[in-house]
């Protein structure tokens, strides 16, 4: 009975070239628990000063949250959706966002689109909304758009990315709507801020960011933990 089993696993593999990126599983892009592994519960942080959620908070800011530390299980997963087309695993990961993040008041979720020319067949960062629609009952509109070919943000250095115009991004009229930001990564912070401000200047008001993972720079092992520790004051 093994032996078949093996021979199917096979057989899904070469039909459906994939695995999960944790414990190989053949013919899947993920196993359900090796997703829930790769994150973890954390408390929300600024996205002006990146420093954790506190009130009074800075002027204009809103509360980010962020479902891993972009290392391990969860680099990997988003690697593989990004980088590998493994797009099925997609909604799955916005799924768990949404079932891990507090709900927001927000009416509609805005994803941070695909830079102009990207060459990607498909933007991640809506599938990662789909997921958390389908957990969080808010409707995902595409009404963000790149004002100008700006490049790929992850090939830019740090001081760089900052670099980004305050009007980077647009947004089509809101007309009042209160806005869930989502992207992949959260790395400097200035696409959020750029798309925030896009929606204050559309008429809406942002109440929250919901990001996969937070990027922490990475100098020695121990200064690596020591970061993780401060950002992670993990909620109950």
């Amino acid at each position: 009975m093994q032996f078949t089993g093996n021979i199917l696993s096979l057989l899904q593999h070469f039909l459906f070239p994939q695995h999960c990126p944790v414990c190989g599983k053949l013919g899947a892009a993920f196993c359900d628990e090796c997703l829930e592994q790769a994150v973890s519960r954390f408390s929300p942080f600024c996205n002006v000063c990146g420093g954790v959620w506190a009130m009074p908070p800075c002027s204009g800011a809103f509360p980010c949250y962020f479902a891993s530390v972009y290392d391990g299980y969860a680099k990997q997963f988003l690697l593989n959706l990004k980088y590998r087309n493994s797009r099925s695993l997609g909604v799955p990961m916005g799924r768990l966002m949404g079932r891990l993040f507090e709900k927001t008041e927000a009416e509609v979720i805005l994803p941070v689109p695909l830079h102009i020319n990207s060459s990607r067949a498909f933007n991640q960062t809506e599938l990662l909304a789909k997921g958390i629609s389908e957990e969080q009952g808010i409707p995902v509109e595409d009404m963000l758009v790149w004002s100008d070919d700006f490049g790929r943000q992850v090939e830019k250095k740090a001081g760089e990315r900052k670099a980004l115009p305050e009007n980077a991004i647009d947004c089509r009229p809101l007309f009042g709507k209160k806005v869930l930001l989502v992207d992949d990564v959260y790395t400097t912070g200035s696409t959020v801020r750029s798309a925030g401000k896009a929606v204050r200047r559309a008429g809406g008001k942002v109440v929250a960011a919901y990001f996969w993972s937070r990027s922490v720079r990475r100098k020695s092992s121990d200064e690596f933990d020591d970061i993780i520790d401060a950002l992670s004051l993990e909620i109950g």
